[in-house]
């Protein structure tokens, strides 16, 4: 593994580096790895020393986790934070700052990334990474406690004298075989309980994520931004061996695949799957149904998939074409029955409150529902996320009304944050839980998500099916 050239050499001492995922509670069967982090993580420690605080998983109380701030006299403190997150990354980073003043505090994830003046506006960020973050973060720590101009760091966010943040140049995506696997040994998660039991958080230990990326550009979504629709994939060989590692280090052969599209690369995907036949795993991912077929379900099937998920958004084509999904509702219908034919459970993701979207369009979203029969249909509502062209672009607040900027309110969706002109908040959730009635959550699917993405309770491949009925 050779990382790629920086512009400044290693610093001749090791720092110590703080990582923080830090909370709050997500929404029930939100909990998953901090995969961004834990890959930030696996390049840093190449030179410096790491550690991992996870409120989601530790629970740690904050007195505790200040206490460690200053006795354990980090050189940097960082946090990572997605948009429902963000509240209780500045209620930490006022903590820290206020215990530590000296400590350099930098941030990194979709929020920062998209809202850099907000962050600063807070009075305790020093510094943001810019979206992707390894080689970045490893480039800043070489830089700056060397004493180096930081503004020459490409994929920052940093602040002039007056407090205004400003944008260094953007810096080239990196080949992921050039990075390490992610550092899971840093997570704070115990393998049994107090009574000895095993503990369930440890299963989580399967998350993984094998590229980074998605080529489609829908209107609600970040990452046509964040990844600049390119899909890039580690070696089969990096897959298959951190596979391998998770089973022989911590037991799990359940997987969660973070990918936006695992399925893009058709080469990449079969000989994934004939390689990981022989392990008897399990695993479950995401995909569009523009990049799947009969083929590739199959072989996916004999390989261990036991579930997949597709973002069928909505059963309006007209709704579609408006969020620029760039999706036919004969190819969901399509995919959807060979996943019956072949017996492989299969999540519907849907969202209600679409741009356009009337009441007639979410009659068709049932509809499409009760005719695809899907083994879940999960519902949430549009939210008009920062890093989306719904926010950037003042889609949203063109054609409807957005009920609250208040991010506090974007953690667990229990009621609408944007409603179209032709809706009403009451409607939006009478019609979410209408479709919601038609494919209750199954006993046996374990909430967990990964980008949307959900595991199936089995243990080899071939378990039980349930057929829908209408």
């Amino acid at each position: 593994m050779q990382l790629p050239e920086m512009i400044a050499p290693p610093l001749d001492k090791r720092l110590k580096v703080l990582l923080v995922n830090p909370g709050p509670e997500p929404a029930p069967g939100d909990r998953n790895l901090p995969m961004g982090l834990l890959a930030l993580a696996a390049t840093t420690r190449l030179e410096h020393d790491v550690r991992i605080r996870d409120w989601i998983y530790e629970r740690f109380d904050d007195d505790e986790f200040l206490k460690d701030i200053v006795e354990s006299d980090y050189d940097v403190v960082g946090l990572t934070s997605m948009t429902w997150q963000i509240h209780r990354s500045y209620e930490l980073l006022a903590k820290i700052k206020a215990v530590r003043p000296d400590v350099v505090t930098i941030m990194g994830g979709i929020h920062p990334s998209y809202m850099p003046q907000e962050v600063f506006d807070t009075g305790n960020v020093d510094f943001i990474c810019n979206a992707e973050g390894e080689i970045t973060f490893l480039e800043f720590l070489r830089v700056h406690f060397s004493g180096g101009d930081v503004s020459k760091v490409n994929g920052m966010w940093l602040k002039d004298e007056s407090g205004k943040a400003y944008q260094t140049p953007k810096r080239s995506l990196v080949d992921l075989e050039q990075l390490p696997p992610p550092a899971r040994d840093l997570m704070p998660i115990e393998p049994t309980l107090e009574d000895g039991s095993k503990n369930p958080e440890y299963n989580d230990m399967g998350g993984v994520m094998f590229s980074r990326g998605c080529s489609a550009n829908c209107d609600f979504c970040a990452s046509p931004t964040f990844w600049r629709r390119n899909v890039r994939f580690r070696t089969v060989d990096q897959m298959v061996g951190e596979v391998e590692e998770i089973q022989n280090t911590y037991g799990v052969s359940a997987f969660g695949i973070h990918d936006d599209i695992f399925t893009a690369n058709r080469k990449v995907l079969y000989e994934f799957c004939e390689r990981v036949k022989p392990l008897h795993i399990t695993y479950s991912c995401l995909a569009r149904v523009d990049q799947m077929d009969e083929e590739k379900l199959v072989k996916m099937k004999e390989s261990g998939c036991v579930m997949i998920s597709y973002g069928v958004e909505s059963g309006n084509q007209e709704v579609l074409d408006i969020e620029n999904k760039k999706q036919k509702l004969d190819r969901v219908k399509e995919i959807f029955a060979l996943h019956h034919k072949h017996k492989v459970p299969v999540v519907a993701l849907l969202i209600i409150g679409h741009v356009g979207e009337t009441e007639a369009a979410l009659q068709d979203t049932y509809n499409l529902v009760a005719e695809i029969k899907p083994t879940w249909a999960l519902c949430q509502f549009m939210s008009p996320y920062p890093g989306t062209a719904l926010h950037f672009n003042g889609i949203a607040a063109r054609t409807g009304t957005v009920l609250t900027w208040n991010w506090k309110d974007y953690v667990h969706q229990d009621a609408p944050i944007y409603v179209p002109k032709d809706l009403t908040p009451e409607l939006m959730l009478e019609w979410r839980e209408k479709i919601r009635s038609l494919n209750p959550p199954n006993p046996e699917v374990i909430l967990n998500e990964w980008t949307s993405t959900y595991l199936w309770k089995q243990s080899a491949p071939g378990g039980e099916y349930e057929e829908k009925t209408a």
